[in-house]
């Protein structure tokens, strides 16, 4: 019953959220702050909508001449794309925002797209190219002491330190991602590292399962309260391999059920196939 309401009220909040900016928008009118915000609400449970908004923020600056956001348009629709598994059209746009905000000197933007291109190439296999993206990324978020960019890269570091085997440093980086979303209150990054935490613990040489589950149960009120259907899934899949270590198969069977009906809503179609 717990889990019920708090699905249904995360439901509720996101729902109330995606009603206003409508709203705000038939009174008026559309532009591209209030695209922003929709692209926001709708990315990690409805991806496709989230894209279908972000086109019509850029349309609606091409009519206007406005270029405020178009970087930011650019880069949101980059991880709608990356969220359904399509890496070379969110590619496509990050290499977008990533031109616009230099043109603009928009160094906030700049750092976010470097850190977007980053964990593309990484989950491409392609390390080294990864890292270079995370390095540059860092020095302009350490420039303009942007704590959430900072707290991102140090995130992405420690997953490919965690892939090279290196558990350890890559637990030191989560731990610091940790710390610095914790200092800004960022709740989504705060559960992206619960969770990642999760994923180091269970998924390394020596497993520690027990630690993995303490996370993973930090993480998923999180995601559900937030509505990250995306990181919802992920979380489930991880507690599913907890069960399976454990030898308890029919709970593990029912999470990655439920992993299952969360990515096939969102149209996570390797994720689905994974599961």
């Amino acid at each position: 019953m717990l889990l019920f309401f708090l699905l249904v009220s995360s439901y509720a909040w996101s729902q109330s959220k995606k009603d206003s900016l409508l709203t705000v928008i038939e009174s008026n009118g559309f532009n591209d702050s209030t695209c922003n915000d929709l692209i926001w609400v709708y990315i990690f449970n409805q991806p496709d909508s989230a894209i279908y908004f972000g086109k019509r923020g850029l349309e609606w600056a091409e009519a206007t001449g406005s270029q405020k956001f178009i970087g930011t348009i650019y880069n949101r629709i980059g991880v709608a794309y990356d969220i359904k598994s399509m890496p070379d059209s969110a590619l496509f746009w990050y290499n977008l925002a990533l031109k616009q905000a230099r043109n603009q000197k928009n160094k906030k933007t700049e750092g976010g797209a470097l850190n977007n291109i980053g964990l593309i190439y990484w989950n491409l296999g392609k390390a080294e190219k990864a890292i270079d993206y995370y390095i540059r990324s860092a020095e302009i978020f350490e420039e303009i002491g942007n704590q959430m960019g900072l707290g991102n890269t140090y995130n992405n570091i420690a997953l490919i330190l965690h892939e090279d085997k290196q558990s350890e440093k890559s637990l030191r980086y989560h731990r610091q991602a940790l710390q610095v979303r914790k200092e800004i209150d960022h709740q989504y990054g705060i559960a992206a590292s619960y969770a990642n935490l999760a994923q180091v613990f269970l998924y390394s040489k020596n497993p520690d399962v027990d630690s993995a589950e303490h996370y993973l149960n930090l993480a998923i009120p999180i995601k559900q309260e937030l509505n990250d259907q995306y990181g919802l899934a992920r979380a489930f899949h991880s507690l599913s391999d907890v069960y399976l270590a454990r030898g308890e198969f029919d709970a593990a069977l029912e999470s990655f059920y439920r992993t299952l009906r969360i990515q096939k809503a969102i149209g996570n179609s390797e994720g689905y196939a994974s599961t």
